[in-house]
């Protein structure tokens, strides 16, 4: 079940449906060029030792990076942009239900009337930083499925060996890790 408060985050986010999608179109792009810079860093090892054929590579290079910024800037410009004007929103919702509660409420407010400011805003700078995050929602599991696809296609039997070894290692660091702050603790 979704609470109350979320879906009032949800549905002033809604309203930025269209911001929303540019978000998600610079994240993609931006993950699809991340995803790419490996095959052009291949391209230009290869050519290392013709220095006309890495120059006739370089402007590729430089619109990769350039679409690349250029989508990461559009990305989270646009993002904070929506964080801020939905955080705007709840703090105006806030002072409108503030300002129409009864008299003894205000009064009884364990840290008075200042307690009900610092929650309004710093609550809603709460949602308002998960919201700014909410954009790496589109570019980061793009970028981390495009650089797994980029290691399988270089070589394929080392990405099984890291899938395989990776949990492993994990479940061993887990064990040494009280260990050794036990150790450190107790010492």
């Amino acid at each position: 079940m979704i609470s109350t408060e979320l879906k009032s985050v949800i549905s002033d986010l809604l309203i930025h449906k269209k911001k929303l999608a540019v978000v998600a179109i610079a994240g993609i792009i931006m993950a699809l060029c991340k995803g790419y810079l490996p095959l052009f860093i291949q391209q230009m090892v290869s050519y290392s030792n013709s220095t006309e054929k890495l120059f006739s590579i370089a402007w590729i290079g430089l619109a990769v990076a350039f679409v690349m910024t250029s989508s990461r800037y559009l990305h989270i410009y646009t993002m904070n942009v929506i964080s801020e004007n939905v955080s705007q929103s709840l703090r105006e919702k806030l002072q409108r239900k503030f300002i129409h509660l009864d008299l003894k409420f205000h009064n009884k407010y364990i840290s008075g009337s200042g307690g009900l400011l610092s929650r309004t805003f710093n609550d809603v700078k709460v949602i308002h930083d998960g919201l700014r995050l909410f954009a790496d929602l589109f570019s980061a599991p793009l970028t981390f499925i495009f650089l797994i696809g980029m290691l399988c296609y270089y070589d394929w039997k080392l990405t099984c060996y890291i899938f395989i070894l990776v949990p492993v290692l994990l479940l061993i660091l887990g064990r040494i890790k009280p260990a050794g702050v036990s150790f450190i603790q107790g010492g």
